[in-house]
């Protein structure tokens, strides 16, 4: 620990060394918090809350409720909450930054509209479809005008609109995004990239969901085939790909292939914990290939 936080932190030292070391401190939180993300947020935020929730109390009186390092430190946290599922507190962070978002950035900053879209993930989570389609459209057509059809951004808020469409019913609409985000994340990343491939599992399962089966086995191929040469051929994603492609192949009369894919899915979560997503989703669809098998 610096000099200058331990001296904070204990209260102790000369008046201007305590401001000092608590604008330390709290610029401490603001970069430490590009930590929380997807894939370690849970743990970052178990281990480290109390001084990152420390640094939020105290972000706005030592920086400044114009400072970007505010907004952002409430977006992370917030997305912490997300993860340990505290949907009330997302959305109250949330929120939070993108009030101070819309008044220092203004409504077509780029910044503005990914704290829109993080918001709508949350109550898309929540269940208020609507609500979350209201904040992916008006995300969806700021990027549009500030970077253009093929953005990456644009890619992804239409992909995460695609999501609430389809859980409204809208499943043409979904598809239409879906193609169109496809279409840019091939030219932007590759043909290879996993980014890719999660969105051709997605217009997968809505083309499953019309009832073309065929698009849906030849996007299953795909992915499945990305999914192997980037993350190996019994990773957990790589088998929950297998077993949805083991289901529309069964669905399709290819029985045998159907079911041989689904047994090797099955061996490759077996040793994933009891009611993990991976594992559960991959023996749901087994039961249902194996009972028609």
């Amino acid at each position: 620990m610096h000099r200058l936080v331990r001296e904070w932190a204990l209260r102790k030292g000369s008046s201007k060394n305590l401001k000092r070391a608590k604008r330390r401190f709290v610029e401490g939180c603001v970069e430490y918090s590009q930590e929380i993300t997807v894939e370690d947020g849970v743990r970052i935020y178990s281990r480290d809350g109390p001084h990152l929730e420390e640094g939020l109390r105290n972000a706005a009186a030592v920086l400044g409720d114009d400072d970007e390092g505010v907004s952002y430190l409430l977006d992370r946290l917030a997305t912490a909450a997300q993860l340990m599922r505290d949907l009330t507190r997302a959305q109250e962070l949330f929120e939070r930054a993108l009030r101070l978002d819309l008044e220092n950035r203004g409504e077509s900053h780029p910044t503005t509209a990914s704290r829109r879209s993080n918001l709508a993930m949350v109550f898309f989570q929540m269940g208020e479809l609507s609500r979350a389609r209201e904040l992916l459209e008006r995300a969806l057509s700021s990027d549009l005008s500030t970077f253009g059809e093929h953005h990456t951004s644009v890619a992804c808020r239409r992909g995460n609109l695609a999501g609430v469409l389809q859980a409204s019913g809208d499943l043409s609409g979904a598809k239409e995004l879906l193609e169109r985000a496809l279409a840019s994340d091939v030219r932007n990343l590759g043909d290879d990239h996993v980014t890719v491939a999660v969105r051709r599992f997605n217009l997968a399962g809505v083309s499953k969901r019309l009832g073309d089966l065929e698009r849906a086995r030849e996007l299953l191929i795909q992915t499945l085939s990305a999914y192997e040469r980037s993350l190996g051929p019994d990773h957990s994603t790589t088998s929950f790909a297998r077993a949805a492609h083991a289901e529309v192949a069964d669905q399709m009369g290819d029985t045998a292939f159907a079911r041989e894919e689904i047994e090797r899915a099955l061996r490759a979560v077996e040793n994933e914990p009891e009611g993990s997503f991976y594992r559960m989703r991959v023996e749901q669809i087994a039961k249902q290939v194996l009972r028609r098998g």
